[in-house]
């Protein structure tokens, strides 16, 4: 697509395609920022229902997107390789930014990866400021940045998910303001949850029955402490730092919560280090 602003709301129901801008055909990651897709408040700025994985988004800025499920994308059972975007000022009750909706009776296992692209002041009227996942979407060289949940995961808000290389930064929740973990496992390396605020859980939130891994990354200098460990879950920790939060840095609550850590540094928060 040549640059410009365009007033859609995309809907792609066949795979085996490539959606872009001229940054496909010339690098120039300019174009990402020249070419935007503007949902105009009328539903998702994009809609993505295919099985096929050979479908890739790449080079746009998708703004102001106004729906129920993924302002910004909304993602059906689909693993579309998503890259070189802007995600910004969209909204929705659930995933502000993105909503990655998963079908467990259609046989298809939809893994989408994101790569080197930016969710910026996204709103969700529920849970998932910038990213809502229900299935294990790959994220890597991601940014997310000051989105916002009236309830959970201001940041993201996840079952499943593996983040590499992702700042979590200013982003705002009443739990889990960068992120929420909900009900299921994930992986976390080399990212960065700073910065971020919660009345409970400012970096992490972690729900019943979860069970992350977090190595080689910052929780460092969010409000309404560190890490939130809700019952019956098992969170590991890896040569990580848990720094300068307000509140407590570490904190397990009610019965079958606990953490395992592994070189990790625990220091200057303003609560307890770590209480269970």
């Amino acid at each position: 697509m040549q640059p410009g602003e365009y007033f859609e709301n995309l809907i792609i129901e066949k795979g085996d395609i490539v959606v872009g801008s001229l940054f496909i055909t010339t690098g120039d990651t300019l174009y990402k920022f020249l070419t935007v897709i503007n949902g105009d408040t009328s539903g998702s700025v994009v809609t993505i229902n295919t099985d096929q994985e050979q479908l890739t988004l790449s080079g746009f800025t998708l703004k102001n997107g106004k729906a129920s499920q993924g302002g910004g994308i909304l993602c059906l059972k689909s693993s579309p390789t998503l890259s070189h975007l802007n995600i910004i000022e969209n909204e929705a009750d659930y995933g502000g930014g993105i909503y990655f909706k998963s079908d467990p009776g259609s046989g298809f296992s939809a893994i989408p990866k994101i790569e080197n692209v930016r969710f910026l002041n996204n709103l969700s009227n529920y849970d998932g400021g910038g990213v809502y996942s229900g299935l294990n979407a790959i994220l890597e060289n991601v940014r997310i940045l000051g989105n916002q949940a009236s309830r959970y995961g201001g940041g993201i808000f996840c079952s499943y998910l593996e983040l590499l290389r992702v700042e979590i930064i200013g982003n705002i929740a009443d739990r889990g303001g960068g992120i929420y973990f909900a009900n299921h496992s994930a992986s976390v390396e080399s990212s960065i949850i700073n910065r971020n605020y919660a009345s409970t859980g400012g970096g992490i939130f972690c729900d019943y029955f979860t069970g992350p891994t977090i190595n080689n990354s910052e929780i460092n200098e969010n409000s309404g402490g560190g890490i939130y460990c809700w019952e019956y879950t098992g969170l590991r920790l890896n040569n990580c730092t848990i720094l300068r939060n307000i509140g407590a840095g570490a904190r397990c609550y009610g019965d079958g919560s606990s953490i395992s850590m592994k070189t990790v540094l625990i220091s200057e928060n303003s609560g307890a280090g770590f209480s269970h």
